[in-house]
């Protein structure tokens, strides 16, 4: 059979791979001194295909220029170059059209992996099967970054999962990200649209019900997607466990690779080693094991390099150490540098002499490190390093360690750049000197890029959700720092709707910060700071509008404000309310020794207690969750709260739509679904939850930590709105009387640590072993057992596995939860 053209997609940037790619296109990281398309052409070339067409974006020059037409590798070359990036078919696609290529059978290589298996086997494969979509396959143990396939005994794909969360995955199978296609296939790609394989392309064949198939690829597959996994690709060539891949230069004696023989002459090598042309490298000098020294590397007396890659012209000092790192391009290190494994050096760095960089550390492209220094945090903008800036909370960290005042000013030059010059937006705070000094900060960067600032000062977060859609603002930025994690600080990002953004958006801000593409104005065009006035009492003026509180006359509330930001508001509301209130907690500025949450539900339940208050309420810092103490001093749980309010606005008529978290217990589910409304769950993340909230039309939702939405006053997660429903019903019931009414079960929680690597493998293996139901919203794992209900979740946060139990007998509770632990123990144990 005739070879067909090869497409291979080269315009990635290779972000998670940073710094090794700020300089160039990842498909051009050298691997055992060769680019690593330069690998995948010897590949191809060697199963017979000629013809090439590159698809570029990043840095197409850098691709250009090394292999020109492709006659140098006895190819033939043609490039496609994207202005702007078309995704992964829509580039194949304009290259298509490009070099109008006659319909037939097209393969489809993705430049930035490194692989080698027989590719005509393969082919044989999808002319075997019929298939119009054919896509390399293999099985991994945490498939989260991939897209995940899911098929049937016969290889036919019933569908994929891209980029899933730990609850979500159905298979430790991925899209490989190479691709045989026919005419079918790639006629359905639109033109000129940016249109993906995974997002767009194979999710609509499999939907009209076409013949795709996956090719279990026997052979080997490296994505490089991070540092860690681009050192292993080098060790796997220098060991021979990458197929027929090999270094560059030849093989001078067995296991050591040199370009040039005559560099090596009397040196201590240890195999596996590939040396460059070029290089000096000092007698008493010890090199190796499983380590690549680039062209025109000077390596000074004493040095010791192991499972290590120095990349071109870079100097590394006498008696310097380095271990399981990666110098790049043009890198200085003085004598007695010590890297310790995990160490990532950009280009043209200098590292002064006895420095000492600790495990993990990643220094970007040009930067300076003293002599004698110690380096415990990544060199980029002063805080270590995180695959996305972003967790579930916001932007969050530890003060003056991961985010500085420095970072601050950068995070808002990156979140004003990703706004239009000249927008507007609302920023605000809880009533830390912390926040203060990272929110003064970050207003500098949005100023600097030319982004008008209303500060709100110190203002509940759900006063600032509902300010910015009233004035028609861009966006908003909420600081806080909540009392149950000193030292640490939340920064969320909100947009012109006032909802915390999403993943599109998140990603978009990081990738500026990412490269610092920040957007610095002239002068006259500074963005300006204003300060209004007045908003706190039209936002109690509309709640109290919108509200329908009876008469509190002679009602006794308990208000915990936890010294946070409520405390700039509750007075304001409190005074227009017609009851009787013991206020606890209010302080302009926050002191340095907050009590914990138990403390203040414990403190909030006495005075209930010996004031026989009728109700109390405790205020998280930033004034989104709640926390009620009933009539008794009884804490209520956050779901029981929820209970309580489906049935109060079920007695008013107020029936509909209900979101909950998929962690709210079974029981309350069951209750609030049997007084009529339609219950839906969502994921844990509370800015999904929001937007599933609005987007459903939902009369309220909430989850189990207090964060509660109801629509009629507010579409936020609103504390005081939820105070004020709360009020509603207390005119009409005595709450402990309806607490009694909802059947809630008890609850016993537990959790099992575990390497995050493992995560996604010891949930599928849960979920082959064990089995559960299948029903919209629900993470993880759900298990019934008679009437005990199990569910089984990754955390959002930690590298730890969460286990809930629900039953009527405490002790039945306890009991199945200590098995489920075991269960779970095991199989971590097993699967390493």
């Amino acid at each position: 059979m005739r070879a067909p053209p090869v497409f291979i997609m080269a315009g990635g940037e290779g972000t998670r791979l940073r710094p090794l790619t700020s300089n160039r296109p990842k498909p051009m990281v050298p691997i055992a001194n060769k680019p690593v398309l330069k690998h995948t052409f010897e590949t191809l070339l060697s199963f017979g295909f000629k013809k090439f067409i590159l698809t570029l974006h990043y840095m197409p020059m850098v691709v250009e220029k090394y292999f020109g037409n492709g006659s140098s590798i006895g190819a033939e070359v043609s490039y496609s170059i994207e202005d702007r990036p078309m995704g992964t078919a829509g580039g194949v696609k304009s290259a298509i059209e490009m070099y109008g290529v006659e319909e037939g059978t097209i393969l489809v290589w993705s430049g930035d992996v490194l692989s080698y298996f027989d590719v005509s086997d393969m082919l044989d494969f999808h002319k075997d099967k019929g298939s119009i979509l054919t896509i390399a396959s293999t099985k991994i143990d945490n498939p989260v970054e991939f897209g995940v396939l899911v098929f049937d005994d016969e290889y036919r794909v019933k569908r994929l999962q891209e980029k899933p969360s730990y609850s979500e995955v159905s298979s430790l199978w991925i899209n490989c990200g190479i691709y045989i296609l026919e005419p079918e296939a790639y006629n359905q790609i639109p033109p000129g649209k940016s249109y993906d394989f995974s997002k767009d392309l194979i999710p609509q064949l499999i939907s009209e019900g076409e013949p795709v198939y996956i090719y279990p690829l026997k052979g080997y597959w490296n994505d490089i997607g991070t540092p860690l996994n681009y050192l292993q690709a080098n060790i796997d060539v220098l060991n021979r466990r990458a197929g027929m891949l090999k270094p560059a230069g030849l093989e001078y004696e067995p296991g050591i690779w040199v370009e040039d023989p005559d560099v090596i002459n009397n040196i201590h090598l240890t195999p596996p080693v590939a040396i460059g042309g070029g290089s000096t490298i000092s007698s008493d000098a010890s090199i190796g094991p499983s380590s690549v020294l680039g062209r025109n590397v000077s390596v000074g007396d004493g040095v010791s390099i192991s499972r290590s890659i120095i990349w071109d012209s870079s100097v590394i000092g006498a008696y310097s150490r380095i271990d399981g790192s990666i110098i790049c391009e043009s890198c200085i290190l003085g004598e007695s540098v010590l890297c310790n494994p995990g160490v990532v050096v950009g280009d043209r760095c200098r590292i002064g002499k006895h420095s000492v960089i600790r495990s993990s550390i990643r220094i970007w492209p040009e930067r300076l490190v003293d002599s004698y220094s110690i380096v415990s945090s990544d060199i980029r903008w002063g805080i270590r390093w995180y695959s996305t800036l972003f967790t579930v909370e916001g932007v969050t960290g530890a003060v003056n360690v991961e985010v500085t005042p420095d970072f601050a000013a950068k995070l808002g030059l990156a979140i004003g750049s990703w706004l239009n010059i000249g927008g507007r937006v609302a920023v605000a705070r809880d009533n830390s000197t912390i926040s203060r000094m990272i929110k003064r900060s970050l207003v500098s960067g949005l100023l600097a890029a030319g982004i008008d600032v209303e500060n709100l000062t110190v203002t509940p977060l759900p006063l600032l959700n509902s300010y910015i859609p009233r004035y028609k603002l861009d966006g908003g930025v909420y600081v806080s720092a909540p009392a149950h994690a000193p030292g640490h600080i939340v920064i969320k990002v909100l947009d012109r709707h006032g909802v915390e953004i999403g993943g599109s958006e998140r990603r978009a801000i990081d990738e500026i910060l990412f490269k610092e593409s920040f957007r610095r104005v002239k002068p006259e065009d500074i963005g300006e700071l204003t300060y209004p006035t007045g908003f706190m009492e039209e936002y109690v003026d509309d709640l109290l509008a919108r509200s329908s509180i009876g008469s509190l006359r002679g009602i006794k509330l308990v208000v915990n404000a936890v010294e946070g930001s409520t405390s700039a508001i509750l007075p304001i509301l409190l005074d227009r309310l017609d009851a009787d209130v013991f206020l606890l907690g209010v302080r302009s500025v926050r002191s340095t020794k907050t009590k914990g949450i138990l403390e203040e539900v414990e403190a909030t339940s006495r005075v209930v207690r010996s004031i026989n208050a009728d109700l109390g309420f405790i205020f998280d810092c930033s004034g989104s969750r709640i926390l009620v103490v009933d009539d008794e001093g009884i804490p209520l749980q956050s779901e029981l709260t929820l209970g309580m309010l489906a049935y109060y606005l079920a007695e008013i008529g107020s029936i509909g739509n209900v979101v909950l978290s998929s962690c709210i217990p079974e029981s309350i589910y069951n209750y609030i679904s049997n007084l009529g409304y339609n219950v839906m769950r969502c994921k844990r993340d509370p800015s999904a939850l929001l937007r599933s909230i609005i987007d459903s039309k939902a009369v309220f939702g909430g989850d189990e930590t207090g964060r509660i939405c109801i629509s009629r006053l507010t579409p936020f997660f609103d504390s005081i709105a939820s105070m004020l429903v709360m009020l509603e019903l207390l005119s009409k019931h005595r709450i402990s009387s309806i607490r009694r009414q909802i059947p809630l079960k008890y609850k016993v929680d537990g959790s099992v640590e575990l390497p995050r690597r493992s995560m996604s493998r010891v949930i599928a293996r849960l979920r082959e072993e064990l089995g559960d139901y299948d029903a919209p919203g629900i993470e993880g794992l759900k298990i019934i057992e008679g009437d005990v209900y199990i569910s089984i979740v990754p955390s959002l946060e930690e590298p730890k596995i969460l286990l809930y139990v629900e039953s009527e007998n405490p002790e039945i509770a306890k009991s199945i939860l200590r098995r489920y632990e075991d269960i779970v123990k095991l199989i971590v144990s097993s699967e390493g």
